[in-house]
């Protein structure tokens, strides 16, 4: 597992990285505003893709520092699809469980 800190992610280079030590969940923690979540979204799945690996990410929920956060915690499986996510007004955190080689969400 790789644990990934908010900006690292617009480094392509740091998944590359993570997925030669072959990292199997990238793991991230972000916070990202509804003007950029969407980009956080499409880069973490082509991350997924490109590098089979699971990527869970969670973005903080509520305002901080006069900053709107966008929520919206999602969960992709190493070939890049979303399993799930939180709604942009949803408190939480996202769950997920391998059974039998496919994820779920519980």
């Amino acid at each position: 597992m790789s644990v990934v800190i908010c900006a690292d992610i617009t480094h392509p280079v740091h998944p590359a990285n993570a997925a030669e030590k072959e990292t199997t969940l990238y793991a991230v923690g972000i916070f990202y505003t509804p003007k950029g979540i969407a980009e956080a979204h499409r880069d973490l799945s082509l991350y997924a893709q490109q590098h089979s690996m699971n990527v869970w990410m969670a973005n903080y929920g509520g305002p901080s520092y006069g900053f709107e956060a966008a929520g919206q915690s999602a969960f992709w499986n190493n070939k890049g699809e979303m399993i799930g996510k939180l709604s942009e007004d949803e408190e939480g955190l996202l769950v997920v469980e391998q059974s039998e080689g496919t994820w779920k969400i519980k």
